[in-house]
């Protein structure tokens, strides 16, 4: 009498059923990234992650630009490859020329953004320089050099 014979002894007298044996391998496909606590498996998973596809695109375009911009990561090691796994073949083409045009945007929008910071420090270092550069105070009068 093999297994299968309990079962069906088991079923027929209504006695409680054994657990299913647990799956070897995963039932669904692997997952490409966690957005939070939420598990990105496929592209519908982005909405259940409170996301549209257009502004995963650009938060992971941001994201590329950043890591590019500091050298953190080469071109295309973390957003390119999960918005690639995540579109299918035959659109992949065009959503990845979409992609690297947001990404080429975010890089621009950084380096304005880096830019303007400079500009802000420097700025503020020369109006340190110009007050400390400017007629002696009280103290350094008194002390013989700049307080």
């Amino acid at each position: 009498m093999g297994k299968l014979h309990h079962i069906w002894v088991r079923r027929a007298h209504g006695l409680p059923m054994p657990l299913p044996p647990k799956p070897k391998r995963p039932l669904g496909p692997p997952v490409i990234l966690y957005w939070g606590d939420a598990p990105i498996r496929m592209r519908s998973d982005i909405e259940k992650a409170n996301l549209t596809w257009e502004g995963f695109l650009d938060i992971m375009a941001g994201e590329e630009a950043e890591a590019t911009m500091r050298s953190e990561l080469p071109m295309g090691a973390r957003g390119a490859d999960a918005v690639r796994k995540l579109t299918l073949e035959h659109e992949r083409p065009v959503v990845m020329r979409d992609y690297w045009a947001r990404v080429r945007v975010a890089m621009e929008r950084e380096s304005e953004h880096e830019r303007r910071r400079w500009e802000a420090l420097v700025g503020i270092e020369s109006a340190r320089l110009a007050r400390i550069a400017g007629p002696p105070s009280f103290l350094s009068r008194f002390f013989g050099r700049a307080a």
